[in-house]
């Protein structure tokens, strides 16, 4: 086999190794996708409750301080993510939530 047919050879494994990377990665996005939708849907089906809030308390509503950094789009997506998981924590959706925020941590 000569040098020509081996570099051609090698790039055809290349493109194939680029296309099966492109589509773990757009299986893993819609299964994340679809694991949000099945939790917001969960969501609407929790029982209402009345929440009372401490008007005197600067953080009435219990969200966490943001971070003082810039942070990316996918930073600002799993911290979203990750506060979400610790707010359903216990019920259909945070099961939903912490499984998207697994899937997104590994394709990082």
């Amino acid at each position: 086999m000569d040098n020509t047919a081996k570099l051609s050879e090698n790039k055809n494994m290349e493109e194939e190794d680029y296309m099966d990377l492109i589509d773990r990665n757009n299986k893993r996005q819609q299964t994340v996708q679809e694991l949000l939708f099945k939790a917001m849907e969960a969501i609407s089906l929790l029982p209402r409750s009345i929440v009372e809030y401490d008007l005197d308390n600067e953080n009435y509503d219990d969200l966490p301080d943001m971070p003082q950094e810039d942070l990316t789009e996918e930073q600002q997506d799993q911290l979203i993510l990750k506060s979400l998981c610790e707010a359903y924590k216990g019920t259909k959706a945070g099961e939903y939530y912490s499984k998207a925020f697994e899937l997104m941590k590994e394709g990082c």
